[in-house]
């Protein structure tokens, strides 16, 4: 502080003004910019996210019903599940249950014929709801996806 007492009155006022601008610039720089860079993004997200599972759900009552000819449903549960994704050539990354009696799936690098193939055979021979559903499409035209699936058996509706 040395330094500041040789100067001035008005030289301190001219520093104490740099300083303060810096503070404001450097606030705005590392603290604001990056939050409304990020609300931005999970807002886009949000709604890329609600529009795929809005497709999702438009397009499986559309699906008939696979080769389920007795009229009954199969028991739902994680063999059931892979052997799904087995049928329809769909390498699955990840499958865990929930607590509440829900499976959820990851795969990736499928096409999108494929995972409606899958929808289509949980839902004629399984019955199951989608409860979450998120697709996200690549450069190379693969699509990566994750869904939670609930029996129709548990639903409460």
């Amino acid at each position: 502080m040395n330094m500041l007492s040789n100067l001035s009155v008005s030289e301190k006022r001219l520093v104490s003004l740099a300083v303060i601008l810096c503070i404001i610039l450097g606030g705005w720089q590392f603290i604001l910019k990056p939050i409304f860079k990020a609300k931005s993004q999970s807002e886009s997200q949000y709604s890329a996210a609600l529009r795929d599972y809005e497709i999702v759900q438009r397009a499986l009552p559309r699906l008939t019903p696979s080769t389920s000819q007795s009229g009954t449903q199969q028991a739902f549960n994680r063999g059931a599940l892979i052997e799904a994704a087995r049928s329809v050539n769909i390498a699955i990354s990840r499958v865990q249950p929930t607590a509440n009696g829900e499976l959820q799936v990851w795969f990736d690098e499928t096409t999108s014929t494929q995972v409606f193939n899958f929808l289509q055979t949980l839902k004629g021979q399984y019955g199951v709801d989608i409860r979450t559903a998120q697709i996200n499409r690549r450069q190379d035209g693969l699509v990566s996806a994750q869904f939670t699936f609930r029996p129709i058996s548990t639903n409460k509706a």
